[in-house]
């Protein structure tokens, strides 16, 4: 490549494509002039860019000049092999690191960390007991973690106003007019997400892409307004809350406590039950709000599995052990389809006939406590190591997989 122009270079005798067979022919031959010993080789595999043949100057070589050119082949088969099961005994340090969460150590685990154990139980080892995590990358693009932090605290900073107040449709309306009260909020946030500064709210308006960020934020939020308006009225007992609780679990024998922790997103009190709100801002999907019954929740199956209802029927476990609600009715909300006409919030579970929304979640919280109990057990049971999941699935967007070879 040149920055000459092929006319210019014909013009003045320099060298164009013409020449590069030429070229390359003297190149290699200047390069064997003073070589005493000369080892040429070349690979007969044959690919889309390789036809597997030699060279035409090693040809050259061995047709015309005065020199004597052994060949040799050199042959190596590939075979796959099958990698080997990891297994990570749960002794020495693992061991140490795991009674750190039993009766009342300085560490926690929530629905998330269950979750991954549930996936694959040597995924839950590399994250939480190992410690290893993906490198931080600077991205030049709002990812589904920012898009989510701005959305819930945009809902966040909109509803503190109303926190322990009984709000009504109208109370949601007015909110819901001040559009340009959200807009502000939105890129707020989006400038403390994106560039760590809240104040560069001016970068944001001259950058087209998180203009759009912006613009399907602010959406989301009316869809909510509009949506929470029909539910009125209402009063929100907690936005982001912190929730912690302990679970007894039979470990080796005896009765251990083991803490968990969470953050709800919102706690609405309504007439009727405590309503555990989950705000979704992922790629929405009816199915992720379905489950066939409890103890599909806690199947090997990742189609069977719905994380989403795992979560918020383990927030409403430990809120109705922490303040002995009557009802508590778990609800997600997943913001992308908030506009749909049939949009509902209400996670259902499989009934003879059809699914049915869970109003009230108390006549399921025993047998879910129960299997997370058995669970837990497992978990902590020191005979039973860490070992990789057979679902293919669940391996192929895990971060781990490079290490142990699925």
């Amino acid at each position: 490549p040149s920055l000459i122009p092929y006319n210019l270079r014909k013009g003045f005798g320099l060298p164009t494509v013409e020449q590069h067979e030429a070229m390359y022919a003297y190149y290699f031959y200047r390069l064997l002039q003073r070589a005493k010993r000369v080892r040429l080789v070349y690979n007969s595999q044959a690919t889309d860019s390789s036809t597997g043949e030699m060279s035409r100057y090693l040809r050259q070589l061995m047709m015309e000049s005065p020199h004597s050119v052994p060949v040799r082949s050199v042959t190596y088969s590939v075979t796959y092999t099958k990698p080997k099961p990891i297994a990570v005994e749960k002794s020495g340090e693992v061991l140490a690191i795991l009674n750190e969460y039993l009766d009342g150590g300085n560490r926690a685990l929530s629905a998330s960390s269950l979750n991954k154990y549930l996936e694959c139980p040597l995924k839950f080892y590399f994250e939480k007991i190992a410690q290893l995590h993906e490198p931080d990358e600077v991205t030049e693009e709002v990812d589904g973690r920012m898009l989510g932090n701005i959305f819930h605290r945009t809902m966040q900073e909109i509803y503190t106003p109303l926190l322990n107040k009984n709000t009504t449709e109208e109370d949601l309306k007015i909110l819901l007019r001040d559009k340009e009260k959200i807009a502000v909020l939105v890129e707020k946030f989006t400038a403390k997400e994106f560039f760590g500064n809240e104040n560069e709210v001016d970068e944001v308006r001259r950058n087209g892409k998180l203009l759009m960020v912006k613009e399907a934020v602010q959406k989301y939020v009316a869809g909510t307004l509009k949506y929470d308006a029909q539910r009125a009225p209402f009063t929100i007992a907690g936005l982001e809350e912190k929730i912690e609780g302990n679970i007894l679990a039979n470990i080796g024998g005896s009765e251990r406590s083991i803490k968990f922790v969470g953050s709800i997103d919102r706690m609405d009190i309504c007439t009727k039950s405590t309503c555990i709100i989950d705000y979704k801002t992922g790629s929405a999907d009816e199915r992720k709000t379905r489950f066939l019954s409890v103890d599909s929740l806690f199947s090997e199956s990742a189609n069977q599995r719905r994380p989403e209802v795992f979560q918020t029927l383990l927030y409403s476990l430990l809120v109705q052990k922490k303040h002995s609600t009557a009802a508590v009715q778990p609800a997600l909300y997943f913001v992308r389809s908030i506009y749909k006409n049939d949009f509902d919030s209400q996670i259902k579970i499989k009934s003879e006939k059809n699914y049915e929304e869970v109003d009230d979640a108390t006549p399921h919280l025993p047998r879910f406590e129960e299997l997370l109990q058995a669970k837990l057990g497992e978990l902590f049971d020191t005979s039973r190591p860490f070992v990789q999941t057979d679902e293919a699935d669940t391996c192929e967007y895990c971060p781990f997989s490079e290490i142990c070879h699925k």
